[in-house]
């Protein structure tokens, strides 16, 4: 059940929650997730040429969403204390939760692509048969937040 509800915040209308769910999966901390430490990895891995403010605001939307959803304490930072998310379980298994969730929807025809993405490298991903270009935008969006920092580049 949490699973599926993470899910659907994460899937909300923010540009950035994809992003934020890929830091969250390397997130050291399971208990607690700092503002001001995770707006940057959010940055990392979302789009590029985005204002911090931008991100650091809808951040703050997404913390108070899964406050008022029950995955924890949204704690604005006052007197000395830093802005951040306890998580009312820990953080690894709210991930594996919304990993393993199966969405409820109807199933739909789906087709295999393959993608050489470097020699001796090939990508298959299953898609909707009937993806919309909205659609294959957010994933785009999901895949160029799965880079790692760092990585060198092969070209």
């Amino acid at each position: 059940m949490q699973g599926k509800k993470i899910l659907e915040v994460l899937n909300s209308d923010s540009y950035y929650y994809s992003p934020a769910f890929a830091a969250l999966e390397h997130q050291s901390d399971p208990k607690v997730t700092f503002l001001d430490d995770f707006v940057p990895q959010v940055i990392t891995r979302g789009p590029t040429g985005v204002a911090p403010a931008e991100v650091r605001k809808a951040m703050i939307r997404l913390f108070r969403r899964l406050h008022d959803d029950g995955f924890g304490a949204f704690k604005p930072g006052r007197r000395g204390k830093r802005t951040r998310f306890v998580w009312s379980a820990p953080l690894p298994q709210v991930v594996a939760d919304a990993l393993t969730a199966q969405p409820g929807v109807p199933s739909v025809s789906s087709v295999v692509h393959q993608f050489v993405l470097r020699p001796g490298v090939t990508v298959k991903v299953e898609l909707p048969a009937d993806l919309t270009r909205s659609e294959a935008a957010r994933f785009a969006r999901f895949v160029e937040a799965l880079s790692f920092e760092g990585a060198t580049e092969r070209d």
